[in-house]
Formats: C-alpha cells, sequence, structure tokens
C-alpha cells in the first residue's frame, strides 16, 4: 500500500460570504449587528463597556460609532470571521457569534473600515488572506473615541458586488436608509444589557436620538422629545425544563445559554408584539407584549426556529420552553400587571382580550405555542380581583355584573345605589371574555336580592334618599328587555313584582303588584275605597312600571270592593268619601269588560243608593209601572243615578211590579203602619185583585198575615175571620170575628173571599162555641142557643157530617132534659 498524499483544501471566500449575507439583507439586520456587536463589546476587565452607539448616513458612507474600544481579542476575532461563540468567554450574556454577524456590512459596502484603539483597519475581501486586512497605525485614534465602523457606499456595480451576488447601492435610496433606521432603533434598544442611548444622523445632522432610562422593573424609552414609552419589565426564569433539554440535547446546546425569560408590557398595549433575542426580530406573536429571551434565531436572524414538534430539533424545544416560560412569568405577575393600568382598566383587559384572541388562533398550532399564555391564565382569572367597577374597585369576577344595552348602561348609578357592583362601563367591550370568566350578566334576580337587602320587598317603604328612581327604572326595563325566554321572563316579572318599586299616592314604594296603574280619574274614584295592602300607582308614563304593575280593570276592582264590609261602604258614604253615581258610571263605560260572572258580583255589592241606606242591587226595584204610594218599597234611588237605568237593569236590577211590591212589602207593611195605611193597601190590593188572583205563592203570602180589618178595628188572618150574614150569626153568633167591609166594598169583598175569608161556619168553630156554652152549668138562654144551633144546621148546613150531627142532638137533648153531667 503507497503513502497518502496530502491536498490543501481552502475556503471558497466569497462564496461563503455570499452564502452568509444572503442571510443578512436589510438595513435594519446591519443596523442590529452593530448594534449587537456594540452592546457585546467588554472593557479588559470583561464588563460590558458601551453606553452609546450612533448611525451617521452620510452621502458617501455609513458611519456606526460607540463608546467601546476594541481589544486585542475582538481585532483577532474579526480577523478571523465565524471563528466561534462568544459565549465562551466568562461575563454577561453575549448576543452572537461575533464576526458572522458583521458580514452583513458588505450588502452596502465593498472595504469596511474600522477605527479602534489607535488603529485603523480596510478589510478588502477580494484579495488574498494574507492581505484582506489593511492595518494603520493611527494615534489619533484614542480610546476615549471609542469604535468606528466607516462604511463607504457601494455604488458601482464592482468585483465585490458581482462575487457577492449583491446589487449596488442606490443613490436614490439612502434617504429611505434613514427613514428605516429611524423606525427600528426605539425597539432596538429595549433589551439591550448596556447601551442606553441609540442616535442617528444624516449627514451629520441629529434625524432622531433614542434613549433608554432602567429603574428597577421599569424601563423608559424616549425619543423625539415626546413622552417616555414606559415598559414594566416581568422576569423569570425556566430553569427545571432548560437543565433537562441541556441534558437531553447536551451536544447541541452551549452550558452557557441562559434561561432568563423577560416579558415587557408596554403603558400602551401593542398591536403585534415580538420575538426578541436582546435585539428585536421580525417574529410577530400577536401578542400584546414584546418577549426577551435566550432564543435560537433561524440563521437569517429575523425569526425564531419553531419546527414540528416531531421532529425533535432542540434549537424549537428550547425556543418553545421559553415561550411556555413567558406564560407562566405572566400568571406569577397576573396582579402587577393589574396594577400596571389601575388608572386605565380597559388596556389591562385589552391585552387579556388578545391573549384570548392569540389562543383562538394559535389553539391547534403545535409548533408555536402561543396561546399557552392564555391557557395558563384563564383557570386562575375567576379567583383574582381583576374586574374594574364602577364603584372604583377591583374585584373578583364573580362579585361584579355587567351591564348590557344602552338603558342598562345609563343607569349604573342607580345600580349602584343599590349596592350592585357594576363592571366598569369602559370595559363593557369585553362583555364576551368577561362572562366567560365569571363575571354575570346583570339579571332581575341580581336586582331583586339587592333590593331585599335594602328591605324594599313586600310592606310600602319610604323612599331612600339615594335612590335615582327614574334612572333605576329604566335601567331595570333594559334589563327585562334582556331577558331572553318566555318562562324566564315571566319569572323575572313575577320577581319584580314583589320588590318595592311603585310610588304610591300616599308617596312610598309600593311593591309593584300592589299598586294599580290607571287615569286620574279613576284614582278619584277609587282611592278611598282601596283596602290598605293596596294603592294606586302615583306616576304615569313609565314603561317599568306599566309593564309590571297591574291595570286596574273592573275584574281587579270587583275584587278589591269585595274585601270591604256593608258597614265599611255605608260609612265611607255617609262622609262623603266616595259617590256610588260616579263608581257605578266608572263601571258602567267599562261594562264590554264584565262578564256575566262579574255582573252578578257586582250586583251583590252593597253600593246602590236607595232612599236611606245603601243596598245589594238585589235587594233593590228600579222604579217602573208601579208606584209605591206608602213609601214602604226598596227602590234605587235614581235621583242619585241618573242615566243609569239601562246599566243597572243589565246588572239584574228590575222595575218595581205590583205582584213584586205586593209580594215583599205588603205583608210586611202590615206589622207596623197604621190602619188607615192598612186600609190603603187593602184598597190597592182590592182594586188589582185582577192582576193577583192566579198568583198563589203572593196569595199564601198574604193569607199568614193580618191584612182582615175586623168588626172590633183588629186585623187578623183571612182563615180567622167571617163574612157578616144571617146564617153564621145565627150559628156562632158574637163566637167569631167579621170582617169590616166599607161602603162601596164590592171589590174588598172580591179580595176577601180570593183569600177565604170564610162565609159559612166552620164545623170545629160550631163545635168550639158548643162546647163553650156547655162548659158552665145549662140555662135558660145556653138551652135555647143549642136549640136553635140544632135547628139551623138541620135546616141550612151540610157542612156537618152524620155522625158530628148525631153527636150534637145527643149533647142538646140531655141538655134539655137537665141531663147535664152526661155533656
Amino acid at each position: 500500500m503507497s503513502k497518502p498524499k496530502y491536498k490543501f483544501q481552502g475556503v471558497d471566500y466569497f462564496g461563503f460570504l455570499a452564502q452568509q449575507l444572503g442571510d443578512l439583507r436589510g438595513i435594519t439586520t446591519l443596523a442590529h449587528e452593530l448594534i449587537q456587536n456594540a452592546d457585546d463589546a467588554k472593557n479588559d476587565t470583561g464588563e460590558l463597556s458601551a453606553t452609546r452607539i450612533s448611525f451617521d448616513i452620510e452621502d458617501d458612507a455609513l458611519v456606526a460609532s460607540n463608546d467601546a474600544v476594541f481589544r486585542e481579542i475582538d481585532f483577532e476575532r474579526m480577523s478571523n470571521v465565524a471563528s466561534g461563540s462568544k459565549r465562551g468567554e466568562a461575563g454577561d450574556r453575549t448576543t452572537g457569534a461575533f464576526g458572522v454577524g458583521f458580514i452583513s456590512v458588505y450588502q452596502v459596502t465593498d472595504r469596511p473600515e474600522i477605527y479602534s484603539t489607535g488603529r485603523r483597519w480596510i478589510l478588502r475581501p477580494e484579495k488574498r488572506e494574507d492581505r484582506r486586512i489593511e492595518e494603520f497605525e493611527d494615534t489619533s485614534i484614542t480610546k476615549e473615541k471609542g469604535t468606528v465602523f466607516r462604511l463607504p457606499w457601494a455604488f458601482d456595480n464592482s468585483e465585490v458586488r458581482r462575487e457577492l451576488k449583491a446589487p449596488p447601492v442606490n443613490r436614490e435610496s439612502i434617504d429611505s436608509f434613514a427613514d428605516g433606521l429611524k423606525d427600528a432603533l426605539p425597539k432596538a434598544i429595549l433589551f439591550l444589557k448596556k447601551l442606553d442611548t441609540i442616535e442617528l444622523f444624516r449627514n451629520g445632522k441629529l434625524v432622531r436620538r433614542v434613549t433608554r432610562t432602567i429603574r428597577g422593573n421599569t424601563i423608559s424609552v424616549e425619543y423625539d422629545g415626546v413622552s417616555p414609552h414606559t415598559w414594566q419589565i416581568m422576569e423569570g426564569n425556566f430553569k427545571d425544563e432548560s437543565k433537562k433539554i441541556k441534558t437531553q440535547y447536551a451536544s447541541y446546546i452551549d452550558k452557557n445559554r441562559t434561561d432568563l425569560v423577560r416579558v415587557a408590557i408596554p403603558d400602551t398595549p401593542l398591536d403585534d408584539g415580538l420575538l426578541f433575542a436582546t435585539l428585536p426580530t421580525e417574529q410577530a406573536t400577536g401578542l400584546p407584549f414584546h418577549i426577551d429571551a435566550d432564543f435560537f434565531p433561524t440563521s437569517d436572524r429575523k425569526s425564531i426556529a419553531f419546527e414540528d414538534p416531531d421532529t425533535y430539533d432542540h434549537r424549537s424545544e428550547w425556543n418553545r420552553a421559553i415561550i411556555r416560560a413567558a406564560a407562566s412569568i405572566l400568571l406569577d405577575n397576573l396582579i402587577p400587571l393589574r396594577d400596571m393600568f389601575r388608572r386605565d382598566a380597559s388596556s389591562f383587559w385589552d391585552i387579556l382580550n388578545r391573549l384570548h384572541e392569540v389562543y383562538q388562533n394559535h389553539k391547534d398550532n403545535t409548533r408555536q405555542p402561543f396561546g399557552a399564555f392564555w391557557q395558563r391564565l384563564h383557570l386562575a382569572l375567576p379567583k383574582h380581583q381583576i374586574v374594574y367597577a364602577e364603584s372604583k374597585k377591583w374585584l373578583a369576577p364573580a362579585a361584579v355584573r355587567i351591564a348590557t344595552g344602552d338603558k342598562e348602561t345609563e343607569a349604573i348609578p342607580a345600580f349602584e345605589a343599590l349596592g350592585i357592583e357594576i363592571v366598569h362601563r369602559e370595559l363593557q367591550r369585553y362583555r364576551n371574555i368577561l362572562t366567560s370568566n365569571g363575571v354575570g350578566v346583570l339579571r332581575v334576580k341580581d336586582i331583586c336580592e339587592a333590593l331585599q337587602t335594602r328591605g324594599l320587598i313586600g310592606q310600602p317603604q319610604p323612599v331612600p334618599s339615594d335612590f335615582q328612581l327614574k334612572m333605576l327604572w329604566k335601567g331595570i326595563q333594559g334589563v327585562l328587555e334582556n331577558t331572553r325566554g318566555q318562562s324566564a321572563e315571566q319569572e323575572a316579572k313575577e320577581a319584580l313584582c314583589k320588590c318595592a318599586l311603585a310610588p304610591g299616592l300616599d308617596g312610598r314604594l309600593w311593591s309593584c303588584g300592589s299598586v294599580y296603574q290607571t287615569d286620574e280619574r279613576t284614582r278619584k274614584i277609587f282611592a278611598n275605597l282601596m283596602p290598605d295592602a293596596v294603592s294606586f300607582l302615583g306616576v304615569e308614563e313609565v314603561p317599568l312600571l306599566e309593564t309590571l304593575c297591574p291595570r286596574f280593570v273592573p275584574r281587579v276592582a270587583i275584587e278589591e270592593l269585595e274585601c270591604l264590609n256593608a258597614d265599611d261602604f255605608q260609612t265611607k258614604w255617609r262622609d262623603g268619601l266616595f259617590s256610588p253615581s260616579d263608581l257605578l258610571e266608572w263601571f258602567d263605560a267599562k261594562k264590554a269588560e264584565l262578564s256575566e260572572k262579574l255582573r252578578k258580583r257586582l250586583a251583590e255589592m252593597p253600593i246602590f243608593p236607595s232612599a236611606e241606606k245603601l243596598c245589594p242591587l238585589k235587594n233593590l226595584y228600579l222604579p217602573g209601572g208601579f208606584k209605591d204610594p206608602i213609601g214602604v218599597a226598596d227602590l234605587v234611588d235614581v235621583g242619585q243615578l241618573k242615566g243609569l237605568s239601562d246599566f243597572l237593569q243589565s246588572l239584574g236590577a228590575g222595575q218595581l211590579t205590583f205582584e213584586d211590591y205586593a209580594l215583599k212589602y205588603i205583608p210586611q207593611a202590615f206589622s207596623y203602619v197604621c190602619t188607615k195605611t192598612k186600609n190603603q193597601l187593602l184598597d190597592i190590593l182590592a182594586t188589582r185583585i185582577g192582576e193577583i188572583r192566579e198568583n198563589d205563592r203572593l196569595k199564601d203570602e198574604l193569607a199568614q198575615t193580618n191584612i182582615v180589618e175586623c168588626t172590633d178595628g183588629e186585623f187578623r188572618q183571612p182563615a180567622d175571620v167571617y163574612f157578616s150574614g144571617e146564617k153564621v150569626q145565627d150559628i156562632l153568633g158574637d163566637f167569631v170575628h167579621y170582617a169590616c167591609l166599607p161602603e162601596k166594598s164590592k171589590n174588598r169583598v172580591d179580595l176577601y173571599r180570593w183569600l177565604d175569608v170564610k162565609r159559612h161556619p166552620d164545623p170545629k168553630d160550631v163545635l168550639a162555641f158548643i162546647d163553650k156554652l156547655v162548659a158552665d152549668p145549662p140555662n135558660s138562654d145556653s138551652i135555647e142557643t143549642i136549640k136553635r144551633i140544632l135547628e139551623t144546621l138541620g135546616k141550612t148546613w151540610d157542612g156537618v157530617d152524620n155522625h158530628r150531627y148525631d153527636s150534637l142532638k145527643n149533647k142538646a137533648w140531655l141538655l134539655s132534659e137537665g141531663r147535664r153531667d152526661k155533656w
């Protein structure tokens, strides 16, 4: 086997530069690399030393200056491009690989120049390796002057341009470089380790100065003389997870890579936060803040590596762990974050809302776990006092209600006065996220509970001094209108009806179900007739109360009037507290609403005036075809109820007929009227005998009345009275009572006959008369009387049966024989 031969293997330097430069395009990238190198600069003791950097866009070159100096090790690294990472150097975290980033200058220059610590370097990439760096001694370049990078613009299509496949610099685009850097510098300064001033010049004229001030956990960035932009820095780490990843990927992850994570919350939430690897990348997250950590960026330094989790890429695993750590940091600092916006709660909730939106957009994204922020937070939100209320207090979500709709929003002060904590109106636009995290929508139940706490349930109460009733009514109306579902709405109305929200006529607040809404005329008519437990509404045209308070319809009026008794009505009438006429006119006007059942109930009430008192209508008659001559009939006082006859008749009132009068009043009248009046009534009955002859009920009633005037001046029942005549008188004599008949008494006779006044001796009366005669010892008169009776009975009377007649004859014979002991 022959000995091996050795061949030279070099590096295509231009090819290497062209490849690296392809990932480092853009004036912002160039500026970032120069800023990064300055921020990493250290002094001889290993301490970060640069505090400022400036860029001057001159017409012939870009000049970048910083106040640090190149050490010998820095020159060595610059002479050996991509010689290695700066992480191996003890001290603070460094940002990148020295020399690789510097390659970005070749996008605008063919021969970069470096001035530092008495040296001037000119780099010429087109030269061979041993002649690429021209070094000049220059004692004027002192440490006090720091380090200067001068990058002459590559305007020509030079050999370097062609080899690097980089276009020449367009002279007209130089101004745009200044515009690009002007916008980029305020973001670039945020997480720098040491630099606190960045300046931008155009041909020596200041365009923008950006300064940074660090006070504790707060960073202020100021430029253009406007108010500083303030950032709250929240720090944390992922020590346990970083250790695990470093162990798993020990060959790939430098042991000095830090697990420090910083979240920068601006005083005004961002539209789209970025990921920083000390300097900002172009990796937008959608989050309202920036995140800085020791990320693994992509080769172009413009984004962060997030490969598919299935590839087990160490860079992506590390980067995802950083995002999860940032989410935990935010959760741990939830209350400080809230307090940061204590004067602007909407910004705090804007941040939370944005986190939720990002979650919705990334919940299925396994590569970029930006949804982790909301995943960590939303479980904790209900447990913290994070909702700003109108009372200027931060409260837990469950303790606050959100108003929805214009009416509720306008009534917030009234709800507050009631003791209900309401979400501040500036947060109402976050309704969805608030309600999904424990904030309740304002419901009728909340209002009723608050009213009950204030004692405004049930019994009437004075109006509390802090109540804004009109506003409260409007707000509750809005809540009711937003109650969805017929059942829920009905339940809400029933609950509100128990609440004292309705002003009564007495000025107190009554429960809505106890106060009737009606017009002024109705209130006037019924005001003094209402039971103590109810009242009339003292206001009008309030939509809520019109919805809740029952209307005073005839049915309701009857129900409330039925709570009074006859004495109540009588007393109030006598005292002038109500007018039966006005009351009945009101019902007449609403008669279309009266069912047959309601009409009957109304007629049974003692509200109808007669001459002396109020009576149920069933006890009264309307004056009609018969006029009461003696004023004993119970008649409606139509003088008080003019124009209501038709209505009264619809309630069942009838006109007084003679038969009604005779049946109801004449029998009663005979118990107390004088003889003259009795005879007057008898004449009326007699005159109208033809009308009543078939009325058996009336006949029975009159037959039990002492209606027949007798010759002795007394009035007796018809069955106890006889018409006078020879036959009766011959038999009974003065033993019975005889009707007294006035002159021209034909009608009276007809009446008495109809009433069965006796015309013939009644056997029982005859026997009773005989028993009376034989009760004493017989004498000539009694014997003669007995004989006359027997003689008369035998001739004319067939009303006694044979047995009784034989008995009478036997008695009479014994008497005539003087055998009294045998009666």
